[in-house]
């Protein structure tokens, strides 16, 4: 039976054991710690479902912005450098690096995910890649809130499904002090899971602040730019004319935005990448200022 944490507050979580609290069973056990265990858990999925819900809000969010990103900026400046090639109106320097361009290449020709766990998908590994399978589990979990017994979630190195499910079991007597302390085991490891569901939500909304700031830049010197003004014979190729200058910016600008839009926050089997890991560090996004003075 799954376990659903997002919506109807512990339906089919703990409903025997309230009933155990209330007095409603025959048998209500009278150890003072396994109640105290109970309701500490209790309190740990709720936490939990709460977390999860903000993740996934953040989450979303930052997919829809991946998806403004490729479609208002990254695509259109793709197109016009095509067809300043096909002019052959580009000076060697203003050409795309060809990392940059096979980046641009696949985040403008992959369609934006249309599921909502795809889109997780999208914020936690980066936009325009395939999903590591191993992954499935977790985005299941993160986006619908639930757990199954028959498709394990380990977060953490925490098995979801058993940390949650210690407290929907009323004990005998005689096993309420042993039940008391799995619970107080499955509580502490739930609070591992909530550590690992806020550091990752934290990390989703500086990237989501780090790919708003360079889209913001990009897009507006973006709108700057007539395709018309580079046109054989309007300027000379490798000129310092405005439009050129404007196009050197903007290029440093997109290789920026290319990789905050391939940022992953997550290795394939779900473990948080550090802050301070060469993979991020791989993909940092600089500053707009630094650009801009280019």
């Amino acid at each position: 039976m799954p376990f659903f944490l997002p919506a109807l507050a512990l339906t089919a979580l703990g409903l025997g054991v309230k009933h155990a609290l209330d007095g409603d069973l025959a048998f209500a056990p009278s150890d003072l710690r396994w109640r105290r265990a109970w309701l500490e858990h209790r309190e740990a999925v709720r936490r939990l479902r709460e977390a999860r819900g903000q993740l996934r809000t953040e989450a979303l969010a930052l997919a829809e912005l991946q998806r403004r990103a490729v479609d208002e900026t990254a695509r259109p400046f793709l197109e016009l450098m095509e067809r300043l090639e096909r002019w052959e109106c580009l000076a060697p320097a203003e050409r795309l690096p060809r990392d940059v361009h096979a980046m641009l290449e696949q985040l403008s020709h992959e369609p934006p995910p249309d599921r909502r766990d795809l889109q997780v998908g999208a914020a936690l590994r980066g936009a325009g890649g395939a999903l590591p399978p191993a992954l499935t589990p977790l985005l299941t979990w993160l986006e619908r809130g639930w757990v199954h017994v028959e498709a394990p979630v380990r977060v953490a190195g925490v098995s979801v499904f058993e940390a949650v499910a210690c407290g929907d079991v009323a004990p005998p007597a005689q096993e309420a002090g042993t039940h008391a302390v799995q619970l107080e085991g499955a509580r502490a490891e739930l609070a591992r899971v909530h550590a690992y569901v806020e550091a990752l939500t934290a990390r989703l909304r500086a990237s989501a602040a780090a790919l708003a700031d360079v889209h913001g830049c990009a897009s507006a010197q973006l709108a700057y730019l007539d395709p018309q003004s580079f046109e054989p014979g309007c300027v000379e190729a490798g000129s310092d004319d405005l439009p050129r200058a404007r196009l050197r910016r903007l290029g440093v600008l997109v290789a920026a935005l290319a990789r905050a839009l391939q940022r992953p926050l997550l290795e394939g089997d779900g473990t948080l990448l550090p802050a301070g890991s060469l993979a991020e560090q791989a993909l940092a996004v600089q500053p707009c200022e630094q650009a801009l003075d280019t």
